[in-house]
């Protein structure tokens, strides 16, 4: 009874989700890589954190949506992950919140069925990092008049409330080495 138990469960891997902004070609300096493509080898996938609901050695499928905005990179990650099962998109994202381009916005379009909750994220776009996790953690942003407005970049006033507020439970965000530690700088 236990061994059919450990069998149907490896029958069935548990589905995790990431997102992965700037995801160049899917291979070259990925942080998604060894999820998405190692782990659809059926390998067993070490997560980066274990929650309630899961079983030690327990098999993990991984689901990503992939951004990047440079078309021949886009094509290449394509080509890789559209066979696995991933969702791959061509885009520029915005680092303005109410934009029909930012991140949250993209992902309620595109990735309908991707959980608020969702597993992992990353994020890779030389420069405006911060801003755009500040858009998909839903944070509210001072606009130039020091307002929190809510309009989109038309300036219809739209409630985009229902798409922000994702929490990503793991978030791995870019930095750059050559600043000194103790400098605390947001790129405008």
């Amino acid at each position: 009874p236990s061994s059919s138990s450990s069998s149907s469960s490896s029958s069935h891997p548990r589905r995790r989700y990431c997102v992965d902004v700037g995801a160049w070609d899917g291979v070259h300096l990925s942080n998604t890589h060894s999820l998405l493509v190692m782990g659809d080898q059926g390998d067993v996938v070490d997560l980066p954190y274990q929650d309630q609901h899961q079983k030690a050695n327990e098999k993990v499928k991984w689901n990503g949506v992939l951004i990047e905005a440079e078309p021949q990179r886009f094509r290449e990650l394509k080509q890789l992950h559209e066979p696995l099962g991933n969702t791959c998109i061509c885009a520029e994202v915005s680092c303005q919140p109410f934009s029909s381009r930012s991140l949250s916005s993209i992902l309620n379009r595109d990735a309908p069925y991707l959980s608020k909750e969702f597993d992992f994220l990353s994020i890779d776009v030389d420069g405006m990092d911060y801003w755009i996790m500040a858009d998909i953690l839903g944070l509210p942003i001072d606009n130039e008049d020091g307002g929190n407005h809510d309009s989109n970049e038309n300036g219809d006033n739209t409630n985009t409330s229902s798409i922000k507020g994702y929490r990503p439970k793991v978030i791995c965000i870019e930095f750059n080495p050559t600043m000194p530690m103790d400098l605390i700088y947001i790129q405008p």
